[in-house]
């Protein structure tokens, strides 16, 4: 609908209106400053009601006149001159009130102001005042900030933006000269601030806030430890920075310090004072130290909360003691006194005490007291007297001389001084030393040397030449003392009167001079005696050593020195402890000490450990010799080295051991042939017992089996090279006969001539039955029983051979059963296997005797037929299959009505060779398909459209790598014991642009046969290997990626050079990488087949034999080749655990894989029985639907590796 201008403008002015209406902003309309117009928010803002204010003049909101004409002149002349103008002022509310308002004014029309001006006014009151409060909250705490007598410090990424006064007279830095700066100058070094900037800031943000004790430094080099207080400035905004208060603790820190060390100080001097202390009150012990605790008798606390009652013996002593102690006190309340106490075990003590009252809050006084056992000094005191008068008896009764002298005068002497020298009682008393030499000169010599030592401090002693009062000369022994005694010294003499000693001594030199004259002369003697059996020791060809009772060596010969590396040196003087381990020199003395108990000799073997660290095995000989008095003086002893003979002896135990216990029978015949020895094995084998056998000789075990030239050739080798390896048949003590593997080494001695024959032969019949098993599983269909290709083409060979020299015809009939695969599908491989063996034998039963019957592989069978004259035979035969299938279906459990296509093809029209006929009637056999199946067809010479569909298939193959056509796909293997993924088998599929996924039975024997099979496995190993090493690259252990090798790609020679090109471009790690190739490829060129597999071991890659038991392997090629893995065949593993020769082929397989030192895994595992059979067979891993399909690179790494 359109609406008219006027409409329109009606409807615009509806809009306005409500708009002017329900704004929240107050609106006014003045003309000549009179209200002409407002809003409901406006006379709202001001307190009016509706329609209130209309007509009045605006005065009547403003605070004043004076302000309402000033406001009226500026506001009209900013309107005039910018066309608006804006204010924030108080108004006048009704109620009186005033409020903060926004306003902002414009003319109606900017040409003519009579139409009036329009007012927006705005109620910002609240906002006004929240910001007038956040201004003065801003100016209080600025105040703060700058007066606070804690510093204060805003950072932000370790900056300082703001600090006050106060954190800049902390840190000693100049007002303002810390804003902008790192906070690194507050901290000694560079170390210092990183680690505190660790720590502080991880505690901030795991805590939100910081609250420590920190270690920082001045800005004049003086350390300071402040109690720091940090937290951010905005919790959801780390980044806007943290504020941190610092108060100086570095005085309350030392005062702290210095109380806390002068209380340490207290408490060692209270813990450790040699006088008791303790704190009592009301005659309670509340504290005490050890000291007091030892002194009574008591353990540690044990006096604590105790009455002082314990300390003494009854409670009148306790009581007395109160009295003399709380009776007639001064004002001091001190008490200084001895007291007599008890220990805790009755033991009197005598103590001196002090005690004295000390100020408390409240409550009664409290006393410290100190105790001081005055006991032994009491003890002491009495003693000293008693010695005193002790010593006055000795001094006047003592057998020497005595006396006290100050200078050179007698003070004292007593009587046996005077004695000495003759003269009578009291006479020395007073006078000088001079009465007691013969002239002044010997006194002034004698008191210069008493001076000497006088002035140094010392005693003297030495024996000194007198006179005696009547002129006789005597020699004193004297000893002097000084010793202070007031402000003086006095000496202390002794005198001995030594003459008659003098005189002896005298007497003593001149025979000591003749005694030394004929020591000399027995030590000359001595010295030749002692040279002669040195060098008697030194000829003596063994390590010999002699040493004393206490085990010190006294000596040794040179070879003794040698043997152990040490120097004669380190070895006199030396015990078996300094020279030889602990172990050893235990052992040592306790073989000397049992010799020194029973004197003679002794024999015993040890060890010795030389200088150069490794032990010999020795035998020692000692005997003990005896001093002059007969006593046992010392052991000597010589030593042998028997380390080799030791060793030999172990070789010839372990050679024993060896020949007891081996697994191989083992023979030893003297050159006569006679048997001297025999082992175990030889027993359990042969049935004879070693009593049986000895004397005879080995012609006991002969068996009719080899002729008496095979023996004479064995003999010739063995005198020839001196050995005989081989196989022969041998006889048991039964008769039964055994084949056997044997050796026959001839040992002869340093001359050359024969001591002994040496035989080890080992019963091979286990083995043989396995080869046996095997060459018929070479040869056989396993499931069938009936020939297998490789025989088949063997006996095609001969067939066409007869046929050429007989000229006749032979005829090859390709059989295929129709739909045979919907049975294996539907019902499962065993009942298809079951059906396949019934097809057999009436294959078998419908051919001649003289006919071959063949299984090719699945369902495809192969006849030949020898001996015809005409196509008519062949087509009889063919009629008679189709016939028999059509009438009598399969019967077991229930029908099978099984049809087949049978190509046909005729020698010689169709082909002179093995190849061409097989290939030829194969092709009869696809038309017979094509033209409806459950018939026969004859090859021709037209090509059929089965040719034309496989020339076809082979060209789109060959663009199909170009065009990205195929697909890898992984099937993954496991450990069977763990059930672990150890890694996949790399397989190849063909998404055909119109046929879609292709499988790889029918693309793969056309690519082999077209030999674009090289090429397709190339491209599968650099596509496989990529997903690989990526996989590998991230971090994922997907295991060994295994890849299959066709025969032709081995056989084309050129498999070391693709891998070594894929490894490098892919950058696979070789160890990840394993290659199968098929047991026939290797086996088609045995002896370059092992040339190049040793080319890819060397590499680094794995190797495993595929299909394993479905060719034909030379075991002696089997051995030799450096392989890795044995994979059994899916044909073995179908028929498990049910199928008695599948199980007995699979054992065989494993137990020969593991007999070559080979991994063993089972494809085609698809049932729980199957994999339990595996395990307990021994097999290492697995594959198979029974864990995993085969899959796209994609789906396997979400299944196995995500």
């Amino acid at each position: 609908m359109t609406l008219s201008i006027d409409e329109a403008t009606t409807q615009q002015l509806l809009e306005y209106q409500l708009i002017f209406e329900r704004a929240q902003v107050g609106i006014v309309v003045l003309r000549d400053r009179i209200v002409q117009r407002c809003n409901p928010r406006f006379e709202e803002i001001l307190g009016y009601g509706p329609g209130e204010l209309i007509g009045k003049s605006s005065l009547v909101y403003y605070p004043s006149a004076e302000e309402w004409s000033e406001v009226g002149r500026r506001a009209y002349a900013a309107v005039a001159a910018t066309g608006s103008f804006t204010r924030e002022g108080l108004y006048r509310r009704r109620d009186g009130s005033l409020i903060w308002c926004q306003v902002t004014g414009s003319s109606i029309n900017t040409g003519d102001p009579r139409e009036g001006y329009v007012w927006l006014y705005y109620d910002v009151t609240e906002e006004r005042q929240a910001r007038d409060a956040l201004k003065e909250l801003l100016r209080e705490q600025t105040l703060i900030f700058e007066r606070a007598h804690t510093g204060i410090m805003f950072v932000r990424d370790r900056m300082i933006l703001r600090c006050n006064p106060r954190f800049e007279a902390i840190f000693g830095h100049p007002h303002g000269s810390l804003s902008g700066q790192s906070t690194r100058v507050l901290f000694a070094d560079e170390q210092a601030w990183l680690e505190n900037g660790a720590k502080v800031y991880s505690t901030i943000n795991n805590s939100g806030i910081l609250d420590e004790e920190l270690n920082y430094v001045r800005g004049d080099g003086l350390p300071i430890c402040c109690h720091v207080i940090g937290s951010l400035l905005d919790s959801a905004n780390p980044s806007a920075g943290t504020v941190w208060l610092y108060e100086d603790i570095t005085a309350r820190r030392a005062a702290e310090e210095a109380l806390r060390q002068s209380n340490r100080e207290q408490q060692l001097i209270f813990d450790n004072a040699l006088i008791g202390i303790s704190y009592q009150r009301d005659r309670t012990v509340l504290r005490c130290n050890r000291r007091l605790e030892e002194m009574f008798g008591y353990a540690p606390g044990g006096l604590i909360g105790q009455s002082t009652r314990v300390l003494f013996a009854s409670d009148s002593e306790w009581e007395e003691a109160g009295r003399r102690v709380y009776t007639g006190l001064g004002g001091e309340q001190i008490f200084d006194g001895e007291m007599r106490y008890s220990k805790r075990d009755g033991t009197p003590i005598l103590a001196h005490i002090i005690g004295r009252t000390v100020d408390v809050a409240d409550g009664p006084a409290t006393w410290i007291w100190t105790y001081e056992d005055i006991t032994a000094r009491r003890v002491a005191e009495e003693a000293l007297a008693k010695n005193v008068r002790e010593y006055a008896l000795i001094f006047d009764n003592a057998m020497i001389g005595i006396a006290y002298m100050r200078g050179r005068s007698f003070l004292r002497c007593n009587r046996r001084l005077e004695e000495i020298f003759g003269f009578a009682a009291g006479v020395l008393t007073g006078k000088t030393s001079r009465e007691l030499f013969t002239s002044d000169e010997e006194w002034e010599v004698t008191s210069r040397n008493m001076l000497a030592v006088a002035r140094e401090g010392k005693g003297y002693s030495g024996e000194i030449r007198y006179q005696r009062q009547d002129g006789t000369p005597i020699w004193a022994r004297v000893k002097g003392q000084p010793i202070q005694e007031g402000d003086g010294q006095v000496w202390i003499w002794t005198m001995q009167d030594v003459t008659r000693r003098r005189q002896a001594e005298d007497a003593l030199r001149q025979s000591y001079s003749e005694m030394e004259r004929r020591v000399a002369e027995r030590t000359a003697e001595l010295s030749r005696q002692l040279y002669f059996m040195e060098q008697l020791i030194e000829a003596i060809p063994g390590p010999v050593f002699y040493k004393d009772r206490q085990g010190r060596y006294l000596g040794c010969n040179q070879r003794y020195i040698d043997f152990l590396g040490k120097p004669r040196s380190a070895l006199i003087g030396a015990t078996v402890h300094d020279i030889a381990p602990q172990d050893l020199a235990d052992r040592y003395r306790a073989a000397d000490e049992e010799l020194l108990r029973n004197p003679g000799s002794q024999v015993y073997e040890t060890q010795v450990q030389p200088a150069r660290g490794e032990r010999r095995d020795v035998m020692f000989q000692k005997a003990t010799f005896a001093d002059s008095d007969g006593s046992v003086g010392g052991i000597i002893g010589v030593m042998f080295d028997i380390t080799e003979r030791k060793r030999m002896e172990e070789r010839m135990q372990q050679a024993a051991t060896v020949f007891d216990s081996s697994v191989e029978g083992i023979i030893i015949t003297a050159p006569d042939e006679s048997i001297i020895a025999v082992n175990r094995a030889f027993t359990e084998i042969t049935g004879y017992s070693e009593s049986e056998v000895l004397g005879r000789t080995p012609r006991i075990l002969q068996s009719t089996r080899q002729d008496k030239s095979f023996y004479r050739e064995m003999w010739d080798t063995i005198a020839r090279s001196g050995r005989w390896q081989g196989e022969l048949w041998n006889q048991r003590k039964d008769g039964s006969l055994f084949p056997e593997s044997l050796t026959i080494s001839a040992v002869k001695d340093a001359a050359g001539k024969v001591m002994h024959y040496v035989g080890v032969f080992s019963d091979i019949t286990e083995i043989k039955r396995a080869n046996d098993l095997l060459d018929h599983q070479a040869h056989h269909d396993h499931l069938t029983g009936l020939p297998n290709r490789l025989l088949l083409e063997d006996r095609l060979h001969g067939a066409l051979l007869r046929a050429q020299r007989e000229q006749m015809q032979l005829a090859v009939l390709f059989v295929d059963l129709d739909r045979f695969k919907n049975i294996n599908d539907s019902l499962g491989h065993h009942v298809g296997d079951r059906v396949l063996c019934e097809v057999a034998k009436r294959f078998c039963a419908l051919t001649r005797e003289s006919d071959t019957v063949a299984r090719l592989g699945g369902d495809e069978f192969l006849i030949i037929m020898e001996g015809i004259h005409d196509p008519a035979t062949a087509s009889r035969i063919a009629d008679k299959i189709l016939d028999d299938l059509r009438a009598n279906p399969v019967t077991l459990e229930q029908e099978f009505f099984i049809g087949a296509s049978l190509g046909i093809s005729l020698f010689p029209q169709d082909g002179t060779d093995s190849a061409t006929l097989i290939k030829n009637a194969d092709a009869a056999m696809y038309r017979a398909k094509e033209r409806g199946r459950n018939t026969y067809e004859f090859f021709s010479d037209d090509l059929t459209q089965f040719s034309l569909d496989r020339f076809k298939m082979e060209t789109d193959l060959r663009r199909a790598i170009d065009r990205d056509e195929l697909i890898v796909y992984l099937q993954p293997q496991f450990a069977l014991k763990t059930g672990k993924l150890i890694g996949a088998e790399a397989l190849v599929r063909w998404q055909h642009p119109q046929q879609g996924l292709v499988a790889p039975g029918k693309f793969i024997p056309l690519a082999e046969e077209s030999g674009l099979i090289v090429s397709l496995g190339e491209w599968v190993q650099y596509a496989a290997c990529r997903h690989w090493s990526a996989w590998i690259a991230t971090g994922l252990e997907p295991g060994v990626l295994s890849i299959n090798v066709s025969g032709v790609e081995f056989r084309r020679g050129q498999i070391q050079d693709t891998v070594r090109n894929v490894l490098a471009a892919t950058r696979m790690p070789p160890a990840q990488l394993e290659l199968e190739i098929t047991e026939g490829a290797i086996m088609s060129q045995a002896e370059n087949s092992i040339q190049v597999l040793h080319d890819l071991r060397a590499m680094g890659i794995s190797l495993a034999i595929d299909d394993f038991g479905t060719g034909y392997s030379s075991l002696a090629y089997l051995k030799r080749l450096p392989l890795n893995k044995l994979k059994v065949d899916q044909s073995f593993v179908r028929g498990l655990p049910g199928d008695a020769e599948d199980c007995a082929i699979a054992r065989a397989v494993i137990a020969l894989g593991h007999s070559l030192q080979l991994k063993v895994i089972a494809e085609g595992v698809e049932t729980e029985d199957q994999r339990e059979f595996l395990i307990i067979a021994g097999c290492d891993e697995m594959q198979g639907y029974l864990r995993g399909k085969p899959m796209p690179a994609a789906d396997f790494r979400n299944a196995f590796l995500a």
